[in-house]
């Protein structure tokens, strides 16, 4: 799949529809091999899927799980959001506030018990963390994979070792996933970094479904980053397969309502000057529809 910001113009132009085809094709395809690689040891249980914001883990979990059950194995998924631990019962931060980003954060010993529960004898009760209330609701969520059943794990802290170590590695499966790859011009200079896509992505989404203005997310775009770098991207290397979810057709897709938004930007706000640069990199986009993205592909997470 291409990432050269001139073919993908050219593809536009002439099959914008038939392009997109393909770019979704790319992504399945990748599915489909990574499901052949944990289909091929019969050891594997747990699939950890990992990833930084706005990489499209949830939905990266979700189609992993369609397309192994259509390879005949019965497959859960499991959010480590479920196992946060109360709001009182959360580490405070040498600044006073409460630490939401960290491993820490979680209930680790829950997470142990109840994987390893679910490893030996197939069943297991899992909690369901209430985000109104910050509270965890004990014994919520009962799952079942007796049958030789999979279940994946998804979230950002999935490849922590402090996670990791405390369950059997032989039955451990590792995927890292996220906008691996940068868009490029002709000459291979940088147009848009994945990093900038991922705040794209987490600028519109924060925007359609979290009721959240351009400037509440770019004010928080700076923890998000120091988090990612500090928990998320040194455990990469432990990763056993890497997914990249860019789609080469999505810039195209963001640009009229991200260059709308980007005029709300004021100079005093976070991370403005950075917002700016993603938004001249979309300049040099041709523009689609969203009505021509399918109803099944992954950038739906992104824009509904």
């Amino acid at each position: 799949m291409t990432n050269i910001l001139q073919q993908i113009n050219s593809s536009l132009k002439s099959d914008p529809k038939g392009f997109i085809a393909v770019c979704e094709k790319s992504y399945k395809e990748q599915i489909n091999r990574l499901a052949d690689a944990i289909l091929s040891d019969e050891n594997n249980r747990i699939l950890m899927i990992a990833g930084p914001s706005g990489s499209g883990k949830t939905t990266t979990a979700h189609v992993l799980k369609e397309t192994l059950e259509k390879k005949g194995k019965k497959t859960q998924v499991i959010s480590l959001d479920n196992f946060f631990k109360n709001l009182c019962d959360r580490d405070v931060l040498p600044d006073g506030s409460v630490d939401f980003e960290s491993v820490n954060a979680l209930n680790i010993d829950e997470i142990t018990r109840s994987f390893n529960q679910l490893i030996t004898n197939g069943k297991s009760k899992l909690p369901e963390f209430d985000f109104l209330t910050a509270k965890s609701i004990p014994d919520k969520i009962e799952l079942d994979i007796s049958d030789g059943g999979l279940f994946i794990v998804e979230g950002i802290h999935a490849l922590n070792p402090e996670i990791t170590r405390h369950l059997p590695k032989e039955k451990l499966f590792k995927i890292y996933v996220s906008v691996t790859r940068p868009i490029v011009d002709d000459n291979g200079k940088t147009v848009l970094t994945g990093r900038k896509l991922r705040l794209i992505r987490r600028i519109i989404r924060d925007f359609k479904f979290r009721n959240k203005t351009i400037n509440e997310t770019l004010g928080l775009w700076s923890g998000v980053v120091e988090a990612e770098n500090k928990h998320i991207r040194s455990f990469k290397k432990y990763a056993d397969f890497c997914v990249t979810t860019l789609h080469a057709y999505e810039p195209a897709l963001y640009k009229k309502s991200f260059l709308e938004m980007i005029e709300a930007v004021t100079d005093d706000t976070p991370n403005s000057s950075y917002a700016r640069a993603a938004a001249k990199g979309l300049e040099s986009f041709a523009e689609i529809d969203e009505k021509l993205i399918p109803e099944t592909s992954l950038i739906k997470e992104f824009i509904g």
